[in-house]
């Protein structure tokens, strides 16, 4: 059996609960051993679930702050997943990648235009000390995108080539205990989709606008230099806790509009009329996010590649950044 990775957590949420420390545990490839939070009172939850989950006599030590986890209990570590409010990300990688540690730093990896110098920096550092710095965007491991992208070539074959994606998603309102984490719902979400798109089609330069930014909603449209037009938008606008998500092709024959969360694929062609609904993989929240781990274990001990080149964790977070600074954003694939 191989040795387990012993990985910290820093903003010990629900979110890093659910989204990083369960899919940890399931996987077996990392032992906990650090959790830091400004309160030990705060991680006192996700302390109790790991003990229960892992049978371990004692919980995780706590730290009050990144620089004590850094300084006092840095041996008792060798990654760390980062999960507190987006202002400390980038400062916080900084401090780990500086101390040896692989990261896996929540979006967005900047919250301003001016990071990005920064980031380059340390991702390069990073490259040069052979850690890995990676990010969660679990869709590249979600049955139906996956799915949606296997399919692509079929779609192509019967309905002509792509002339516009559009990306969609309605989820629970916002927890009003997280007011003032994030500028708006665009630098929160934006790199999501963003790196679907990549991921579905491949880099390609686009030029993108902003069409509207709120903490509940937002909109903004794009079009690729091979003429694709983007689409990207959502809302928290739910009474329930819930994670809808849609995924739209129009081709130069006919459409195509995954549901994730129902597991269908509707087709429809323009010239005969003919639908077609067909099942597919729904939506497994726990499946897409133990892919995110798994990969990032393996990553670590050199068995596979880091879903995310630099240059995604780059571009999938200047994105969101620009258009809530600027209102528009060029980008040009490095």
């Amino acid at each position: 059996m191989k040795k387990p990775i012993r990985l910290a957590i820093v903003g010990c949420g629900d979110h890093a609960r659910r989204s990083h420390v369960a899919p940890a545990l399931r996987g077996r490839d990392f032992v906990i051993t650090a959790l830091c939070d400004l309160t030990e009172e705060q991680t006192q939850p996700m302390a109790d679930s790991i003990m229960a989950a892992t049978h371990a006599d004692k919980p995780p030590v706590f730290w009050g702050s990144a620089q004590r986890l850094l300084t006092d209990g840095g041996d008792s570590f060798d990654a760390v997943v980062d999960a507190s409010p987006d202002g400390f990300h980038l400062n916080h990688l900084a401090m780990f990648v500086e101390c040896g540690k692989h990261v896996m730093v929540e979006k967005p990896l900047g919250v301003k235009s001016d990071d990005f110098g920064l980031l380059r920096d340390l991702l390069a550092e990073a490259q040069r000390k052979q850690l890995i710095v990676t990010s969660c965007h679990p869709r590249r491991f979600d049955p139906p995108y996956l799915e949606l992208r296997a399919r692509l070539p079929m779609l192509v074959k019967t309905f002509g080539r792509l002339l516009a994606l559009e990306m969609d998603f309605s989820y629970h309102e916002p927890d009003p205990a997280k007011e003032g984490l994030h500028r708006g719902l665009l630098i929160d979400h934006f790199s999501h989709e963003a790196d679907y798109a990549h991921f579905l089609l491949g880099r390609c330069p686009a030029t993108f606008h902003r069409l509207s930014d709120a903490l509940d909603r937002y909109r903004a449209v794009g079009i690729r230099d091979d003429g694709v037009a983007l689409t990207f938008q959502g809302s928290r606008m739910l009474g329930e806790k819930v994670y809808g998500e849609q995924v739209r092709m129009r081709f130069a024959r006919g459409e195509a509009i995954l549901h994730c969360k129902a597991g269908t694929l509707s087709m429809f062609h323009h010239g005969t009329g003919r639908r077609l609904n067909i099942t597919v993989p729904a939506t497994d929240y726990d499946r897409r996010f133990d892919g995110v781990m798994a990969n990032f274990a393996a990553a670590i001990r050199g068995e596979a590649a880091n879903y995310l080149t630099p240059a995604d964790l780059i571009a999938n977070a200047e994105g969101g950044v620009r258009l809530t600074d600027d209102g528009s954003w060029t980008y040009l694939p490095r």
